[in-house]
């Protein structure tokens, strides 16, 4: 009975009481809310949570009682259930759960409209109590909306507290460093004809697919006087200390009955973008119920939104795709396949029956910004003008979106996704993600066998379109017999040549209002080459052009503002670039570190650091070349950053000297001007990792925003995609590692990565993404120390305790070294068993001494180890049982 205690309030602080439907919970993850349909319920929930004061020190006990009450409308409660339990709170859990669900197996019959109540209680004490509303109007899905139908969600800035329409600047694109808040304001026409309680949840996601942050709220909608009067609903995320927001494309989903309801699309950037061309566009059209546009939006369901897509000859929207720059043997491919189409349909139309099958299923590869976004938008009007699909909306998604962390769902959800996507083009960007070879816990090729399934015998008029690196597609494609068969038509875009991104860049200006001037284009000329001939797989093509003319634009604003009287400037100087506004985005990108001289006297120091350390010899010669590299390529003024990341992975066993040569190599990567502060940042895999969803990516872009201008070290790295590290599922390592991935990409040459662990586990941790790979360029092998390099060790130790050993105790500790060496496991500990082992000796050492008077005592006992200081290390007892810790005094 250890763990009773009579002030158990003690052992823990409250946290949350909050409710959920009991069959919308994955991987322990619950999706709370308050309000709550009575179609969608059989067993109602309810989750205590509390922070474990006794964490990681002891297991205790606690009675858990949960009682619910329906509360009438005189206010008074009735008993409807009671739940005694009693939970172990185990010493591993930060923050514990207890929860309870009440209800019937049937859905929709035993919870009825109203308001409700849990008590929550913990031995005998009353904790809190959470309300919670059911509904009695149909239950919500990605089919059917009863209760109402979308009008609008726009992203818009104020800084009014006084919020209002009229102050509302509404924008696609924010100001990076000023936005603080990005509110969306929601729009909707109730289809009740009584009052209801509206709970909506506002999530919003950054460009890898990452939630970033939620907020939530109800409205009580009053329509029993007004049944057609526009709703609205305005929630905001963000902070005051301009941090949250990178320059980076984001989406905000509404979420109405964990049903995603609503988008909008938004960035952060250099400019301030409107949503509406004109101010006439803002003004809201009056709702008639007799208008059919009223009637269409109000019965429409949110995936009929969405998919709209116009009408038009395909003549038309080939004329669209002809007029596109380059990409001619993608053009000459999509018109190859339209006139074999049309002819099969000729042929069916005049009773031929033929056994070639059309199939719309496509492979896309290709670097980033060759079009193949653009591409797919054109191919799903075609296919709807031509009539193979009946919508010819695109859905985008990546793999992550297909992946759950829960068996089985992954399909399931695969499923879902299709539907949504029925009627048009399914693209999967970046779908190489699915497959990861040797990945543990991978449920991505459930994924793909739903996908197999649905190209198999699905019951059709849909396209699934996967886009990725030509070499990660290739493996992909190889990684299931089945994709092969499934997709007929490959298409490659490759990287647009310097002409035409020439051309790409004059019609990006033309679209922004600028034109650019000759000297200016001449400028731009040469960038767009160079940038070509030094062009990786990561080459951004058409998304650089635009990077550069957006730079451009926002130089000469700048320039005339600062430079010209507002009064003498005319249409023409307000719209022209010039060549001075011209700025080279890949120069900037390198150039804090390549400007930074060698600082001599540091590099000396940190490599004599190096070279004064015992062993790791391989590491020392590899980090010398390192320096020689790095001097002859700033000597030639070639960009350093173009032949190595310096992003690491150490492979070893512990105390080999990983953690101490990456402080050590943060010094050189400073001295060297690579980096300009060269910090190291320790932590270990469970630090990026968070235990609930949408803080995984923020905890790792925070570690990542310390690490700027240094190093983050992540020791046991492999625990990010093993699952264990704290509180961490697999879906959540996944997570992480997308977003540092990202991250290692937006900031390449701004900070390092070094990445430990041991071997084995390293080799599982690289293979579970295929973007990891390509990101480290280089692999430190550290091997175990020898036994002549630990009794070095040893020395060295002692010596900075100011200790030395008699022969007997020396030859003691060596024998001692000598055995755990022979006897060494896969994960010997090397130099953190030798600080044990000298840990101890001087507590031995010192305790030898407070036994004897001051008189007893000489400056040369203070200083000497003997035999009865080291001779609890036993070597025989290794040898009889080599399971014996090492370092450790066994207790037999």
């Amino acid at each position: 009975m250890g763990w009773f205690h009579k002030n158990k309030d003690k052992f823990y602080k409250f946290k949350s009481l909050q409710t959920y439907a009991w069959d919308r919970t994955i991987n322990n993850n619950r999706k709370y809310r308050t309000v709550f349909d009575k179609q969608e319920l059989n067993y109602l929930s309810v989750g205590l949570e509390f922070y474990n004061k006794l964490f990681d020190e002891k297991d205790w006990k606690a009675i858990v009682v949960f009682k619910a009450y329906k509360i009438d409308d005189d206010k008074k409660s009735t008993l409807l259930c009671e739940k005694e339990e009693e939970y172990t709170i185990t010493k591993d859990l930060n923050i514990a759960v207890c929860d309870y669900g009440w209800g019937n197996d049937d859905y929709g019959s035993f919870w009825k409209k109203g308001t409700y109540c849990w008590d929550a209680y913990i031995d005998e004490k009353y904790i809190t109590s959470t309300k919670f509303y059911i509904e009695d109007v149909g239950k919500v899905s990605t089919e059917e909306n009863p209760y109402f139908g979308v009008v609008s969600a726009f992203t818009y800035e104020t800084d009014d507290e006084n919020d209002t329409p009229e102050k509302r600047l509404y924008l696609k694109q924010f100001m990076y460093k000023q936005i603080e808040y990005v509110f969306t304001e929601f729009k909707f026409i109730s289809k009740v004809d009584h009052d209801w309680l509206c709970e909506l949840f506002f999530n919003y996601y950054d460009d890898s697919g990452l939630l970033i942050g939620t907020s939530n709220t109800i409205e009580y909608i009053t329509t029993s006087v007004n049944p057609n009067e526009l709703q609205e609903v305005v929630c905001a995320w963000g902070s005051t200390d301009n941090t949250v927001w990178l320059r980076d494309n984001y989406r905000v989903e509404v979420v109405f009955m964990d049903t995603v309801v609503a988008k909008a699309k938004f960035s952060i950037g250099d400019d301030l973008i409107s949503i509406f061309e004109t101010i006439d566009d803002l003004v809201e059209p009056e709702l008639d119920e007799e208008d059919p546009l009223l009637k269409e939006v109000v019965l429409a369901k949110p995936e009929e939104i969405s998919a709209k897509i116009e009408n038009r000859p395909l003549p038309e929207i080939l004329e669209e795709l002809n007029s596109l720059v380059g990409l001619q043997q993608i053009k000459n491919k999509i018109k190859e396949y339209i006139d074999y189409v049309t002819y099969l349909q000729l042929r069916k139309n005049k009773g031929i029956e033929d056994d070639d099958e059309i199939n719309l299923h496509s492979v896309f590869t290709g670097n980033p910004g060759t079009g193949k976004t653009t591409v797919v938008k054109l191919l799903g009007e075609i296919y709807k003008a031509m009539g193979l699909l009946s919508k010819g909306h695109v859905l985008t998604v990546e793999s992550n979106d297909l992946i759950t962390g829960y068996v089985r769902q992954t399909g399931e959800n695969t499923k879902e996704i299709i539907e949504k996507a029925r009627g048009g083009i399914l693209f999967i960007d970046e779908a190489y993600m699915l497959f990861k070879d040797g990945a543990p816990n991978d449920f991505g090729p459930e994924a793909i066998a739903a996908l197999i399934t649905e190209m198999s015998d699905g019951i059709g008029d849909i396209a699934i379109m996967v886009a990725g690196y030509p070499k990660e597609m290739e493996r992909f494609m190889a990684s299931n017999p089945g994709l092969k068969s499934r997709f007929r038509n490959y298409y490659h875009f490759k990287d647009y040549s310097p002409n035409e991104l020439t051309a790409i860049a004059m019609y990006a200006a033309h679209k922004k209002e600028v034109v650019l001037s000759e000297a200016a284009i001449s400028k731009l000329s040469k960038i767009i080459t160079n940038a070509f001939r030094d062009r990786d797989h990561t080459f951004g093509n058409a998304r650089l052009i635009n990077a550069l003319i957006d730079e451009a634009k926002m130089n000469l604003g700048i320039r005339l503002v600062r430079t010209q009287q507002k009064s003498k400037l005319t249409k023409e100087v307000l719209s022209t670039i010039q060549e001075e506004d011209i700025e080279d985005v890949s120069e900037i990108i390198n150039t804090n570190s390549l400007k930074l001289p060698i600082d001599t006297a540091l590099l000396s120091e940190a490599v004599n650091e190096l070279n004064n350390l015992i062993g790791l010899t391989h590491i020392k010669q590899e980090v010398e070349e390192l320096i020689k590299l790095t001097k002859y390529y700033k000597e030639i003024n070639r960009d350093v950053l173009k032949a190595f990341s310096m992003h690491s992975i150490f492979l070893g066993n512990p105390g080999t000297g990983k953690t101490t040569v990456a402080r050590i190599i943060g010094k050189i990567y400073k001295a060297l001007g690579l980096l300009e502060r060269g910090h190291v940042v320790e932590v270990d895999g469970s630090s990026l990792i968070a235990g609930y969803v949408g803080q995984t990516s923020l905890k790792t872009k925070e570690l990542i925003k310390k690490a700027m201008g240094g190093v983050l070290f992540i020791d046991e790295a492999y625990a990010i995609t093993e699952g264990t590290a704290t509180n961490s599922a697999n879906n959540f390592g996944k997570k992480a590692i997308a977003a540092l991935i990202k991250e290692m990409e937006d900031h390449r040459g701004k900070f390092s990565v070094i990445v430990a662990g041991y071997t084995q586990n390293m080799k599982g941790f690289i293979k579970s993404n295929p973007g990891l790979k390509s990101r480290f360029d280089k692999t430190f092998h550290f091997n175990d120390f020898t036994e002549n390099e630990m009794w070095e060790i040893t020395k060295v130790m002692l010596h900075q305790k100011q200790l030395k050993t008699t022969n007997d105790a020396e030859l003691h500790l060596k024998k001692y070294i000598n055995v755990l060496y022979t006897h060494r496991s896969p994960y010997f500990g090397n130099a953190r068993s030798i600080r044990k082992i000298v840990e101890k000796t001087v507590r031995n050492q010192e305790l030898r001494m407070a036994n004897l008077t001051k008189k007893q005592r000489t400056n040369q006992m203070i200083s000497t180890v003997e035999i009865d200081d080291v001779i609890e290390f036993n070597s025989d007892k290794i040898e009889e049982n080599k399971s014996v810790r090492i370092g450790y005094k066994s207790n037999s």
